[in-house]
């Protein structure tokens, strides 16, 4: 038991070591990203791109409406079609 710890701290050491250590310091500074869902952060950054958008009048009210009903709607299949899967698998 105390080898396995062992190793994996010494794994946790090694992968810091290989990559400057920058992953790390950024959970450090800022623990929630640990926990981040890769598919709701780049559905909020969609949104905030196609908000963006609209702010600089690229394009108009009811087209930001229409994208941004298409991105909640696509994100809300890819998220029933995740956690279909999740509860497949149990």
């Amino acid at each position: 038991m105390k080898r396995c710890v062992l190793f994996i701290l010494l794994v946790l050491f090694a992968v810091g070591c290989s990559n400057g250590g920058s992953r790390i310091k950024m959970y450090m500074d800022d623990p929630k990203t640990i926990l981040e869902d890769p598919m709701s952060v780049n559905h909020q950054d969609a949104l905030d791109n196609l908000e963006s958008r609209y702010l600089r009048k690229e394009i108009t009210y009811a087209e930001y409406l229409k994208k941004k009903r298409q991105l909640e709607e696509d994100y809300a299949k890819e998220a029933q079609k995740m956690r279909d899967t999740v509860e497949g698998v149990r």
